[in-house]
């Protein structure tokens, strides 16, 4: 017996990765009326902070580093739209069944962890042999995106990827994992899309009777 998908209630498409690539889509009549919950720095910081991305402590390094460094800030938003395009052309190919780009599969890799500290040396000192511990790695804001990179990692490669879906409503494009016992769930939110759309086919069908 299959067991139902585990969903976190702090993802409201179920699951972290998820719930950014819908950061920059949504639910409206036009792309181009959809705005990106993603804005700056401090605003994906803080989306990232809400969601448990990022604990307090590191979330306030990391806000000093974006308000200390304007060009960190901004190297640091390029990541995050190109991570961001890039999970988005996976999880749609994944769901149409297709390989994805392997120019997306390194963007993802590009982004896995942070940089791994350099390995402990052997010295010379003056009592003999000493082993000189690795420097910390310094925190860098690109450190901020590997919670997501985890959850696409997590998301790719578990029984779970066949129950990604697009919400289908025509005025929606949301990703969302269905947790549904049978698998059959078609909208990313049944009180908003789901209903919406119902409404929409029921106005139809009065107008042509």
């Amino acid at each position: 017996m299959t067991e139902r998908p585990e969903v976190d209630p702090r993802f409201e498409s179920g699951a972290l990765v998820l719930d950014f690539v819908n950061s920059t889509t949504g639910r409206s009549r036009g792309r181009s009326r959809w705005e990106d919950s993603l804005t700056d720095a401090f605003a994906t910081l803080g989306w990232l902070r809400q969601r448990g991305a990022v604990d307090e402590a590191r979330f306030r390094a990391l806000m000093r580093i974006a308000a200390s460094d304007q060009d960190a800030s901004e190297g640091f938003m390029a990541d995050v739209r190109r991570l961001r395009a890039a999970l988005e052309r996976i999880f749609h190919a994944a769901i149409s069944e297709e390989a994805p780009r392997d120019t997306d599969l390194a963007q993802l890799a590009a982004h896995a962890r942070p940089a791994a500290p350099a390995p402990a040396r052997l010295a010379w000192g003056p009592q003999g042999l000493v082993r000189a511990e690795p420097e910390r790695s310094e925190l860098v804001l690109a450190d901020a995106l590997a919670p997501i990179v985890a959850s696409a990692e997590a998301l790719l490669t578990a029984e779970r990827l066949v129950r990604v879906k697009t919400c289908g409503s025509s005025t929606c494009e949301w990703l969302f994992l269905d947790t549904s016992k049978n698998g059959s769930r078609r909208w990313c939110r049944m009180d908003v899309c789901g209903n919406r759309e119902k409404g929409r086919r029921r106005l139809q069908r009065e107008r042509a009777a």
